[in-house]
């Protein structure tokens, strides 16, 4: 989740401005050459942190102190997460388009939903006993199942929209860059306040207690 929240640079929110702008202004040209640049950034930027997560995951195993048994587990899932998170990551410009036509119910409730779907899978997975790792695996499937729909619902609202994604990189990567630099480090300072905690109480107390941790902040 904090990785996430440090790759997507602003990227959902100056979604949304295209789309709120390009419905004022019936420019759809510009929007979509606009919002495939703003794809192609995160998807750049996101694809070498996940290369290193990828190859780094055993060397982040030992550094968390997994146990034995479930070390190569814990290296899977962390592969895991490198692989999908691209996929999250547009899944959350998706959901930036989705508000950005006012659809602010589908955008809740994708959220509320999916929320709802991991806390109860917490539960179940503490009732039953189940391993932590179980849990690491829950948060990659809800975040990929995320992603997939709120890209069908942002592919439902240009229905009838006669929206190209031509022109991005002569006009739409310029400014789609430009706007990057103004959101990224406000939302970078941002996600390292309100994300950074899970990863310290991880690497200071170990798995569990970020686990733990993360299922209580996530409770309503």
């Amino acid at each position: 989740t904090g990785l996430g929240g440090l790759l997507d640079l602003g990227a959902p929110e100056n979604a949304s401005h295209c789309v709120a702008t390009a419905r004022s202004t019936n420019d759809w040209d510009m929007a979509g050459a606009m919002l495939a640049a703003l794809a192609f950034i995160v998807f750049t930027v996101s694809f070498l942190p996940c290369g290193i997560l990828f190859l780094s995951a055993p060397v982040l195993t030992q550094w968390f102190a997994i146990d034995i048994a479930g070390a190569d587990a814990f290296t899977n899932s962390l592969q895991w997460v490198a692989l999908t998170l691209p996929l999250a990551l547009i899944g959350l410009i998706a959901e930036g388009i989705i508000k950005g036509f006012e659809r602010y119910g589908i955008a809740r409730g994708i959220e509320v939903w999916t929320s709802f779907a991991y806390g109860l899978g917490c539960y179940l997975c503490i009732r039953w006993e189940l391993s932590y790792i179980t849990i690491i695996h829950l948060t990659i499937i809800l975040s990929t199942i995320r992603a997939i729909i709120a890209l069908l619902f942002c592919i439902k609202c240009f229905t009838n929209i006669p929206v190209k994604f031509t022109n991005w990189r002569t006009v739409g990567l310029p400014k789609a860059w430009k706007r990057i630099c103004v959101t990224a480090p406000s939302k970078i300072w941002g996600t390292l306040q309100t994300q950074s905690q899970p990863f310290l109480i991880g690497a200071l107390l170990g798995t569990t207690s970020a686990a733990i941790y993360d299922v209580l902040m996530r409770l309503p």
